[in-house]
């Protein structure tokens, strides 16, 4: 593999099958004239090419989330090897810069806005906003995930002074916003949970 070229397979397996179509294009038009001629087949078919091609790394391909459990799951999964930092409250104590680095044209929204296709929506905050840090007021990263079909998935990480939870959060017909995600882990902490 040549320097600064990532496996196609690698990426159609990150960005999901609709990208598979984009991506094999932007090999076709775009590759190097050494690189295998690619087929829109997904991964895993029969008679899927197993060559590796060379993509560009700049810019990012954009991505659509087509299954916001599975890529809400990621996300806790990638918080939890991310270095938390209490001083990085804004970065979500660090959990942003893993999310960034594995999907760089993933859009964070502020909490109060509606979680799309191509960006969450995220709290950050303590657990009871205005007070101060503690064990009986954990750190709080809620957010919410939503896909190119309209489904809603939320998780939360919590922890004081560092993470020791990541959740998912069920919020039911709430709107698909880090605020929503918020409260229903607020009346879970408080024992008014739905």
């Amino acid at each position: 593999m040549k320097r600064g070229s990532v496996p196609l397979r690698a990426l159609i397996a990150a960005l999901g099958v609709g990208a598979a179509v984009l991506l094999t294009a932007l090999v076709s038009a775009c590759g190097d004239g050494n690189a295998p001629t690619a087929t829109p087949t997904p991964i895993g078919a029969a008679g899927t090419p197993q060559a590796e091609a060379t993509v560009l790394r700049s810019p990012p391909v954009p991505f659509s989330i087509r299954d916001a459990a599975a890529f809400r799951d990621g996300l806790l999964e990638l918080a939890g090897k991310a270095k938390w930092d209490t001083k990085k409250v804004t970065e979500g104590f660090g959990a942003f810069a893993e999310w960034r680095a594995q999907y760089p044209t993933l859009g964070i929204y502020t909490p109060a806005s509606p979680a799309d296709q191509l960006r969450i929506s995220v709290y950050v905050e303590t657990l009871f906003a205005g007070n101060l840090a503690a064990a009986s007021n954990p750190y709080l990263v809620a957010f919410a995930v939503a896909d190119s079909a309209g489904r809603c998935a939320a998780g939360s990480i919590i922890g004081f002074p560092q993470p020791a939870q990541f959740a998912q959060v069920e919020i039911g017909t709430a709107a698909c916003t880090g605020d929503e995600v918020a409260k229903v882990v607020r009346a879970l902490a408080t024992g008014q949970g739905r």
